[in-house]
C-alpha cells in the first residue's frame, strides 16, 4: 500500500533487488520516479494517470507543480544504459485506435478469464451513487477497483 509503505523498498525486498518487469502507475510525480527505479533490465513503466497532482477536491497549482518537480527526468541514454522503458498512456486520446485497443483489451480480459490477472475489487456502488463513488476514490479510500452497477 503506497500510502503506508515505501513501495520501492518493498518491491526490491520481494524481488531480492532484481526489480520487476512491468509497473502500472496512475499516481504520478515522485511515484513515477520510484516506479522507474523498481524496474529490472528490460522492464517497462506504464504511466497512465497522475492522481497525486490533484490530492483534494479542487484543483490547486501547488500539488501540480510539486508533482512535476518530483517526476523523473527520463533521459534516453540512461534508459539505454539501464535497459528500461517508459510509456505514457492516455486512453482519452486513443479513440481513433479502436481496432488496436480492442485487441489489447481482449488480451487483458483473456488473462483475467484465465485467472492470471485478478483485479482487486474494493467496493461496488449502484450507478445512482456515482458521485459518492467518485468522492470515495478522490478521497483515496479505495484499495483496488471501485465498480458501478446499473
Amino acid at each position: 500500500d503506497y500510502r503506508t509503505q515505501d513501495f520501492e523498498v518493498e518491491v526490491m525486498k520481494l524481488t531480492e533487488g532484481r526489480g520487476v518487469d512491468i509497473v502500472l502507475d496512475a499516481v504520478g510525480g515522485e511515484s513515477w520516479a520510484k516506479s522507474y527505479r523498481c524496474l529490472r533490465s528490460l522492464g517497462r513503466l506504464f504511466m497512465f494517470g497522475a492522481s497525486s497532482f490533484a490530492p483534494g477536491e479542487r484543483r490547486r497549482l501547488w500539488p501540480i507543480l510539486a508533482g512535476l518537480i518530483r517526476a523523473p527526468r527520463l533521459r534516453p541514454f540512461d534508459m539505454l544504459d539501464k535497459n528500461r522503458g517508459a510509456f505514457g498512456i492516455n486512453l482519452g486520446h486513443l479513440w481513433h485506435e479502436t481496432d488496436r485497443s480492442a485487441v489489447m483489451f481482449e488480451r487483458v480480459m483473456g488473462e483475467v478469464a484465465r485467472g492470471v490477472l485478478v483485479p482487486v475489487i474494493d467496493r461496488v456502488f449502484p450507478f445512482a451513487e456515482a458521485a459518492g463513488a467518485h468522492a470515495y476514490m478522490q478521497g483515496r479510500h479505495n484499495f483496488g477497483k471501485v465498480l458501478l452497477t446499473p
